[in-house]
């Protein structure tokens, strides 16, 4: 906290930032850790009534004690026995799910995004309860733009694999990301900082139920936004725009949950009671998931 206090702005905070992310990242993809990890998330969901978990995570990358890549099905494996447990062992009466949201670094060369977007739609073919979307994520303001990555994007044939992306986490003006991530028909859109300085398509974003995934805490500590008071995700909620309030990296900033991130959108962002419950039926319309699962969420939802 003191590092990051010491930034004076969002180039600043990116890098303290990420050296201590690829520090986590890489302790955490160690097969046992993770398991533990991936334990202790879906036990906190529970604790936090939250019953489907969409996470980015980017398959292939789990490392055995040999620090030798695990297979892909093992992997997968994993967060069935994890699934399986959590579901056999707490009585649930409504199904705890998790979807995945296979991320690729937008930096990669035009070859590895190919196929890791080929890779994605196979997968998404075996095990079609877990594989739940596509993102193409990094750093918007050094990393390749949708704008140049719209060739290889639309090689995603797969209707049911939707692009659900990291766009506008700038704030630069020219930054157009969030335009194309719009013209890709992505299911949401995450960060979205600059869309304020595009009010001229926040008629077509309702128009198109696209729901915006906000990041209070995140945003603040990359120096997105210094005072909450201030995030123009309060705008986009206020003119109609459905946006859902999430947490960013849990691992690296050590959170349990997204409960700080309600915290601050109450406390920070100013939002009352009816903008959180709003904000709580927002994420699960914006889930993927059977229509059928999502009423059954929302009337648990509502009779809690």
């Amino acid at each position: 906290p003191e590092e990051i206090e010491k930034a004076k702005n969002n180039t600043e905070a990116w890098k303290v930032f990420m050296p201590k992310y690829f520090f986590c990242y890489f302790l955490v993809f160690y097969k046992e850790f993770y398991r533990q990890h991936i334990r202790n998330t879906f036990k906190q969901c529970l604790e936090d009534k939250q019953y489907r978990l969409e996470s980015r995570l980017n398959p292939g990358i789990v490392r055995d004690e040999n620090y030798d890549y695990i297979s892909e099905d093992e992997e997968m494996s994993l967060y069935q026995e994890e699934l399986k447990n959590i579901n056999s062992n707490n009585n649930l009466e409504t199904k705890f799910t998790f979807g995945i949201i296979v991320e690729i670094k937008r930096n990669k060369t035009d070859e590895f995004i190919l196929n890791k977007i080929k890779s994605s739609i196979a997968l998404r073919a075996k095990y079609p309860d877990l594989i739940c979307g596509i993102d193409l994520g990094g750093d918007e303001n050094h990393f390749r733009t949708f704008h140049d990555l719209t060739p290889l994007m639309i090689k995603n044939t797969d209707p049911n694999l939707p692009w659900i992306l990291h766009c506008g986490e700038s704030l630069k003006a020219k930054n157009y990301n969030f335009i194309d991530g719009m013209l890709l028909n992505a299911k949401r859109l995450g960060h979205c900082i600059n869309l304020f300085k595009l009010g001229n398509l926040y008629e077509q974003v309702k128009n198109k139920n696209i729901v915006l995934e906000i990041n209070p805490i995140s945003n603040q500590t990359l120096r997105q936004v210094r005072d909450l008071r201030l995030h123009p995700g309060i705008g986009y909620h206020n003119t109609g725009i459905k946006i859902c309030i999430n947490n960013d990296d849990p691992t690296l900033y050590n959170t349990k949950g997204v409960n700080y991130d309600f915290f601050v959108a109450a406390a920070g962002m100013e939002f009352d009671l009816i903008d959180l419950k709003c904000f709580g039926l927002n994420s699960i319309d914006g889930a993927i998931i059977s229509d059928e699962l999502k009423d059954e969420y929302k009337n648990k939802f509502l009779k809690e």
